[in-house]
């Protein structure tokens, strides 16, 4: 993943960390509510990490499909939400290929099926 300190910044000064949330690249198949895909990487509040680090034992199951989907899973039953990640223009701020990917439109055949089937279109969880 690639991360551009002033961008991540920029976004995050304007959220709350006390607020039990976290942020990523929206898809919304496979788990009722969509996940976050974890090709982009996450950010977690410092809410939520503390409600992770006190979680009771087995709250957060490890056999469900990928780890991105287990991880919303988890977050879901521990009282996090998801949050909007997309700037003013609605563009997404998280994105899971290399920059290279987007520049020549060379999508893997999956997403391309993701995006005309509007499981990509973020929405205000």
């Amino acid at each position: 993943s690639y991360v551009i300190l002033e961008n991540l910044r920029y976004f995050l000064s304007s959220q709350n960390s006390t607020e039990p949330v976290y942020f990523g690249d929206y898809y919304n198949y496979v788990k009722k509510g969509g996940f976050f895909t974890g090709g982009s990487g996450y950010v977690v509040s410092k809410e939520a990490l503390k409600r992770y680090g006190q979680r009771k034992e087995k709250t957060c199951a490890q056999d469900r499909l990928g780890e991105d989907v287990q991880w919303a899973y988890c977050m879901q039953a521990i009282g996090v939400r998801m949050a909007d990640t997309n700037d003013a223009l609605n563009r997404s701020r998280f994105h899971q290929f290399r920059p290279g990917v987007y520049i020549n439109g060379l999508y893997p055949e999956y997403y391309v099926r993701l995006i005309n089937n509007n499981t990509r279109k973020v929405r205000n969880y």
